[in-house]
């Protein structure tokens, strides 16, 4: 017991400093690592549509899908909100709307920045609420106001690629059946530095049970959204998550496409998650609570006995129930070297709960005499097990 204090002390001493250490992210340059650097130099430029092809498909294409982006914002940093509007009006991609619902800020200044773009641009929505509700009641609000088959979800100090709105929109045409698409994504400074590059798989229900990989540029059909009544308050924190996991419940694995290109970079200071997990310690919480009602409320009888717990700040580990032990056969191929083949044997003999297993040791023509010593040791000691 003093041993486990011990060790649990020192974690928490190890947190709270990576706290601290994550907390100046936003006020120091980040350090761009030496391989993000090579692929923004020599790879992100070569994947991506050149600017004639582009023009190319702008103009054959006018009749493309209106894509609304939603928005909610609250006090925000007036740099950030007036970056993330810009990176929305810089799009190449024409047929967009901003929608922004203002969760009754306090800063009177970011309301006038609101009124501003939208007389400026038509296509810029705002709608502000008179009381304080939350991100998940005012996102909702920004949703009635989306005309739009698809939503794309935009958080209020982030920003979009030039080309973010193309991608989705060609991606919607090519796959009209596409009913959620998301794409790659980076993180940002205060000094727009790129760094931090998370590069997804295609749809994968396993990760998504662990963490919401899909994350941003998240873009939604929108009969759907409404169909599951939007996001859920009280699961303010992890609202992209639930929403993620209600809404593939609704379609085909086959509708869910992932576009191979960072579109989105999310901003990283002090209080945001991006920064670090534990800036919101409580969206781990929010974050179990939806794993457990998507496992709960599933048709899946071998879902619903499963237990979820979590492991890390907005890390997950579900635990699926096994009612027949099914046989599972452990091939090692092996050509001498007997100490490390020992080694391997005895930590699945010592360490192994599941019982229902057995070993086969394929010989490639070993030379050496401890090793056939090994073998017939090995096969005595577990005659049931080994071969």
């Amino acid at each position: 017991e003093k041993q486990s204090q011990t060790m649990q002390e020192k974690f928490k001493s190890y947190m709270n400093r990576c706290n601290q250490i994550s907390g100046t992210i936003a006020t120091k340059k980040t350090k761009q690592s030496k391989d993000f650097k090579n692929y923004l130099e020599f790879v992100e430029p070569y994947i991506k549509d050149s600017s004639e092809e582009i023009a190319n498909w702008l103009k054959t294409h006018q009749d493309g899908p209106l894509i609304s982006i939603v928005m909610p914002t609250y006090n925000t940093n007036p740099k950030y909100l007036r970056e993330c509007i810009e990176s929305v009006k810089s799009q190449i991609y024409p047929y967009w709307e901003l929608c922004i619902s203002d969760d009754n800020s306090t800063n009177e200044a970011i309301k006038e920045i609101l009124r501003k773009y939208s007389l400026e641009d038509k296509r810029i929505k705002v709608y502000f609420r008179e009381q304080n509700g939350h991100i998940c009641k005012a996102t909702n609000d920004a949703l009635k106001l989306a005309k739009g088959d698809y939503i794309s979800l935009l958080d209020h100090d982030d920003k979009l690629t030039i080309d973010a709105l193309y991608y989705i929109a060609k991606t919607i045409l090519k796959n009209p059946n596409a009913d959620l698409i998301y794409s790659d994504e980076d993180k940002i400074n205060e000094n727009n530095q790129r760094s931090s590059p998370h590069f997804k798989p295609s749809f994968n229900i396993d990760l998504l049970l662990a963490y919401n990989y899909i994350s941003h540029l998240g873009t939604y059909r929108r009969s759907i959204i409404e169909r599951i009544k939007g996001f859920r308050p009280g699961l303010e924190g992890s609202q992209d998550h639930d929403l993620a996991l209600r809404f593939i419940r609704e379609i085909n694995p086959e509708n869910i496409i992932h576009i191979p290109r960072i579109l989105y970079h999310w901003r990283m200071h002090s209080e945001s998650t991006a920064s670090s997990p534990d800036s919101k310690d409580y969206t781990s919480q929010r974050g179990l609570k939806a794993i457990q009602d998507y496992l709960k409320t599933s048709n899946n009888r071998n879902e619903q006995q499963c237990t979820v717990r979590c492991v890390a700040p907005n890390r997950f580990r579900v635990n699926w129930p096994v009612e027949n032990e099914v046989s599972v056969e452990l091939i090692i191929p092996t050509r001498d070297k007997a100490e490390i083949l020992e080694v391997a044997v005895n930590s699945i003999i010592e360490k192994t709960t599941y019982r229902n297993y057995s070993i086969t040791i394929m010989n490639n023509e070993s030379q050496e005499e401890d090793t056939y010593k090994l073998f017939n040791e090995l096969t005595t000691k577990y005659p049931e097990k080994i071969k």
